[in-house]
């Protein structure tokens, strides 16, 4: 088996091998190395020399190094300062951290780095910042490469990235713009080397990170045009590295092994290149499958790690510390891998470390354990009950339950649905601990709950944790006007508050909710109260006055108007109504009216409460309605609350004088015809439930229940059946061990 350098022009790059046991890196019995024949190294800097300069190993570019005062400096560290403590890196930890001059390192109009137009290209980079102070808001540069003169990394013809929120993200800038901005895995930390690299192709901008102990993985891609990612370097160009040109983005930290290169590379050329700054061989941490804490014994578990280095590579140890706390090493039998099956069975508690050793043509290498906390093996545990959210969901609108349980893998799991008719039925499909509804209609409220099961040391065991509820509300199509400034009328059963002198209508005071200063945390709304109407009232229409901060609105906008009932400080969803019509614009100021409001019945001397929201192209925002200025508070009247969009909780706040301005057109409903003469009950016991029936003409009827045993006989202690007089049928389940229950059904 023979293995040589590759032919590319690598400089002093030794080749180094990605070993992942995978169908692509084995071909014929042989290892083959990555196809780099797309790149041509362009820049190296290795910062090994002396002085007040530093030369790249490739074009011979050099870079005056200045200090913080502007002035020439050797910033070349010592020895060991380098990635994994071998060599030289360039050291900016003179810099102040701050908006101030710092270090700089740059060249500008070279023509050794007239690149021309490059097409596709590939940069790769190892920061190590020292201290948080410089990262945010300063953002430090730590490298730029455009034409003479570029001032920073979004220039035309530039390249280049940036640290951001406290160097949890990556800034990747090309030709005039930003074109990343996400968040790193793993993140770069304090006094550690990270690996950065940036690569186009000539339609993605992919970025990796690693470091010493983790392989370079992709981060983030993002499709662009090369007018947007393939810069023009001219005949002549500029570099710098840690900080731009005017020396206030400075890199508070080190530098070492920067590289550019014509030609994008694939993911294991950018990890080659990775591990071609670490020793040789060299071996990442150790990661655990499965990354629950703790791990039941009895679960498969898997540990891996991913090396590199020169081959071959002639023997890969696993060892256990025993729960040692790493005193004492001890080797796994038959590890032969880089990935070891780890039988867990009969594993007394405890925390165990792992680690692999690996031996390759220029020595052996000890990466860094990671440690696993065991318990003994387990049935199913529940570490979180089902939840459904949201628990009150509009028709059509996404709805999710989920629900954790730990104890010894693998975990089977099936869903659950107890609808409305008391019968429970398992879920087809439903066999994860997550379960979606993408689509949810009125046939699926009722409660879900999650039954799961395992085998423990072979004694199968089953658990079915507390259900949880679903509630599904109407999705009512309404239509959307702008009336302009002229206020409407109230007449009849109308609630409204057209003025800052109180209400037309009952109650004598209304609560306003507010999102309290437009931060976008609950819904604004308005509460009101019914008339003593028997009938109740069917809302013909909503009107509301459109004012101050977020009060104007673009045409075309999709508005969210939700009624919710109140009981206390608890609000319940009632119904959700979206505009179906092209929304006109709306100025602040103007009268907008909704109708079309189908099937919302509210009852008498009952508390309700409206909101709305509005989605616009900045953002969403809850809306602000009616308010007598443009001050800072919105609102002098009123009680400040915040309202969750599928009810819940009222969190209310301080007290004002007036409220917002708006009308809310009710019809009176006739009184219900309720059949008083007395009829039976229809008994079906079927599935464990016994269902009782009644005439829908007797909907009012209360329907009563009572306890006493057979040998006591009726008495006087009857209840009424909580939401009996507004059915005509209800469920109960069936339990032979319980007593006697008998019903009645009574009017009034």
């Amino acid at each position: 088996m023979k293995y040589q350098k590759p032919k590319d022009n690598f400089g002093t790059f030794k080749w180094s091998l990605v070993a992942t046991l995978s169908i692509s890196a084995i071909l014929s019995g042989a290892f083959l190395a990555p196809d780099v024949s797309a790149q041509t190294l362009m820049l190296k800097f290795g910062f090994e020399d002396t002085g007040t300069t530093t030369a790249d190993s490739v074009a011979g570019v050099s870079l005056n190094i200045v200090d913080a005062a502007g002035a020439a400096a050797d910033l070349h560290g010592a020895t060991g300062t380098g990635v994994g403590g071998g060599g030289k890196a360039l050291d900016f930890t003179s810099a102040t951290g701050a908006q101030t001059a710092s270090p700089l390192a740059s060249a500008m109009n070279n023509a050794a780095l007239g690149f021309g137009s490059v097409g596709t290209w590939t940069v790769t980079e190892w920061v190590k910042p020292v201290t948080g102070a410089n990262l945010n808001p300063v953002l430090p540069r730590f490298f730029i490469l455009g034409v003479n003169g570029t001032v920073d990394a979004a220039a035309a013809n530039a390249l280049g990235a940036q640290m951001e929120n406290n160097a949890t993200s990556v800034r990747i800038s090309v030709n005039n713009g930003n074109r990343i901005s996400t968040g790193l895995s793993p993140a770069i930390a304090l006094n550690t080397w990270s690996f950065v690299a940036y690569t186009y192709d000539g339609i993605a901008l992919r970025m990796y990170s690693g470091n010493e102990a983790a392989a370079a993985t992709l981060v983030t891609s993002v499709n662009l045009t090369p007018a947007q990612a393939a810069p023009n370097f001219g005949a002549a160009g500029s570099i710098f590295l840690g900080n731009r040109n005017d020396r206030l983005r400075g890199l508070k930290g080190f530098i070492d092994d920067m590289r550019f290169y014509n030609g994008a590379g694939d993911a294991a050329f950018v990890e080659a290149v990775r591990q071609s700054a670490l020793s040789d061989p060299n071996v990442t941490a150790t990661t655990i499958t499965p990354t629950n804490s703790p791990i039941y014994a009895g679960t498969p578990v898997t540990l891996s790690a991913t090396f590199g280095g020169t081959a071959p590579f002639t023997a890969f140890v696993w060892q256990s510390d025993g729960g040692t706390s790493g005193v004492t090493w001890t080797n796994l039998p038959g590890s032969v891998t880089n990935t070891y099956p780890l039988n867990t069975t009969g594993m007394t508690a405890g925390t165990y470390q792992f680690r692999l050793v690996v031996t390759g043509a220029a020595g052996s290498a000890t990466n860094t354990p990671a440690s696993k906390l065991f318990a003994a093996a387990s049935g199913p545990i529940i570490v979180a009950n089902t939840t459904v959210v949201p628990a009150a969901a509009a028709v059509g609108s996404t709805v999710t339950a989920s629900a954790t349980f730990g104890g010894t893998q693998p975990i089977a799991y099936q869903w659950r649905f107890t609808g409305t008719n008391g019968l429970t039925v398992s879920i087809p499909g439903a066999t994860s601990n997550v379960y979606t509804i993408a689509s949810v209609q009125f046939t699926n409220v009722g409660s879900y709950s999650l039954v799961v099961s395992n085998n423990p040391g072979g004694v199968p065991s089953v658990l079915t944790n507390t259900p949880a509820t679903l509630t599904v509300t109407p999705l009512v199509p309404a239509n959307l006007a702008d009336l302009g400034a002229v206020a409407p009328v109230p007449t009849g059963s109308d609630i409204s508050q057209l003025n800052t002198n109180g209400n037309t209508k009952f109650p004598d005071t209304l609560n306003y909710y507010d999102n309290n200063n437009g931060t976008s945390v609950g819904l604004s709304g308005q509460t009101f109260t019914t008339g003593n109407n028997p009938g109740g009232y069917a809302v013909n229409g909503l009107y509301l006055k459109y004012g101050g901060i977020e009060g104007n609105h673009a045409a075309g906008l999709v508005e969210t108007l939700r009624f919710y009932s109140m009981f206390g400080s608890t609000a319940t969803l009632l119904a959700t109504c979206q505009n179906t019509n092209p929304a006109p614009a709306i100025a602040n100021g103007d009268w907008t009216q909704w109708s079309g409001l189908t099937n919302i019945v509210l009852q008498p001397s009952t508390t309700y409460a409206y909101s709305l929201f509005v989605s616009q192209s900045g953002g969403n925002s809850f809306e602000q309605m009616g308010n007598a200025s443009n001050s800072p508070s919105f609102y002098s009247g009123g009680e400040i609350a915040l309202i969750p969009a599928v009810g819940g909780t009222v969190t209310f706040g301080t007290s004002h004088a007036f409220d917002a301005t708006f009308l809310v057109n009710l019809l009176s409903l006739g009184a219900s015809s309720v059949n008083t003469t007395p009829t039976n009950l229809t008994v079906v016991a079927a599935g464990g439930q016994l269902t009782l029936s009644w005439p829908a003409d007797h909907i009012g009827w209360r329907l009563q229940a009572q306890t006493n045993a057979l040998n006591v006989g009726l008495r006087s202690n009857w209840a009424d059946v909580a939401g009996s007089t507004t059915v005509n049928q209800m469920s109960f389940p069936m339990n032979p061990a319980n007593g006697s229950v008998f019903f009645q059904l009574v009017y009034p």
